[in-house]
């Protein structure tokens, strides 16, 4: 089913709004669940648990807007 015009325009609309990059993660199998499992141990999400983990190795200038 092709996305619809209306969509897209609202799609854009969020896209522009949103002041995150996405990426995407492959972990062998069964990491994934690893990952929750920690996570949840931590009480934290799973995007918070692996921002942590890259802020750690990274600092927190990774984490900065470097726009000018």
């Amino acid at each position: 089913m092709p996305i619809t015009e209306s969509r897209k325009r609202a799609n854009k609309k969020w896209l522009d709004a949103n002041p995150y990059d996405r990426i995407s993660l492959c972990v062998p199998q069964g990491g994934k669940e690893q990952l929750k499992g920690k996570a949840a141990a931590e009480g934290e999400s799973v995007n918070e648990y692996v921002s942590k983990a890259i802020t750690a190795r990274m600092g927190e200038d990774w984490r900065r807007d470097k726009k000018a």
